[in-house]
């Protein structure tokens, strides 16, 4: 899982500015200076350069062609300024993305043991629920290596398999980094914090550890608040093991998350 770049449509350029553009515009008005001259005086009486007849036109002339040259250029401007802007905002956007994506959390790898093999695919509608599949007869515990222990050996053994499974993971990850784990579980906190250290010290030797164990109570308030947030790896455990004296099936899950900045 990832973050992508949103990719906003390139701009339409701005048309380049020609100066045959703006001789056009002078010729022009020159040209319609001369023609006003020649038809509004009498045939054959061109007025003399002493009469001061041709200051005004001159005048009207040059304003005139000021004015369509403004326009021009500023036309030309506006569509400049704003290929510029949108360019600089999609540049500042696209790094403000970038530097946001590498801040997240992405996932790195995911575990996740059921009792029953397609109870995941059978929840999210992809395998058909068979009629048979009722309470009575589906598994109850996971299928792991070793006896069935209820209560904290089957946590300790529950555990080392989810260790076990993202080992390589966190292996892979930088090593002066401390990983931070959350599991969420039940039973005393005391004994599960003592077994989970020393699975951990065994199979991860060196590499340090934060542990902040949880209640069973969905913690949205410290996912939001902390887990999405951290600059550090975040491995989240949640299980449910088998207890003395319950039938309830267990389940379990691991979820490694790494900032996208310290994956190789």
């Amino acid at each position: 899982m990832g973050w992508s770049i949103p990719q906003a449509p390139a701009p339409q350029k701005a048309v380049r500015w020609s100066p045959w553009v703006c001789l056009f515009i002078t010729g022009a008005g020159y040209l319609a200076a001369l023609a006003w001259v020649v038809l509004s005086t009498p045939f054959g009486r061109l007025p003399a350069l002493s009469s001061g007849y041709y200051l005004p036109v001159t005048g009207y002339t040059l304003t005139g062609v000021g004015i369509a040259l403004t326009i021009y250029l500023v036309w030309w401007e506006a569509q400049a300024l704003r290929f510029f802007s949108l360019t600089w905002w999609q540049h500042n956007t696209y790094r403000a993305w970038r530097a946001w994506a590498l801040e997240s959390l992405v996932m790195v790898k995911s575990v996740m043991l059921t009792a029953e093999p397609g109870l995941i695919p059978s929840l999210a509608g992809i395998q058909p629920k068979l009629p048979e599949d009722d309470e009575g007869s589906k598994a109850k515990t996971l299928n792991l290596d070793g006896a069935v222990i209820p209560g904290l050996n089957r946590f300790t053994q529950i555990c080392r398999t989810l260790l076990e499974d993202v080992a390589p993971s966190l292996v892979s990850l930088p090593a002066h980094f401390p990983i931070t784990v959350y599991l969420q579980t039940t039973g005393d906190e005391d004994q599960r914090q003592g077994r989970f250290e020393n699975l951990w010290n065994e199979i991860l030797p060196g590499r340090a550890l934060e542990l902040h164990l949880l209640s069973d109570v969905l913690p949205f308030e410290i996912w939001n608040q902390t887990v999405l947030s951290s600059p550090h790896p975040v491995l989240a455990l949640a299980l449910h093991y088998r207890q003395p004296g319950e039938e309830a099936a267990e389940i379990a899950t691991a979820l490694l998350l790494s900032p996208a900045g310290l994956l190789n």
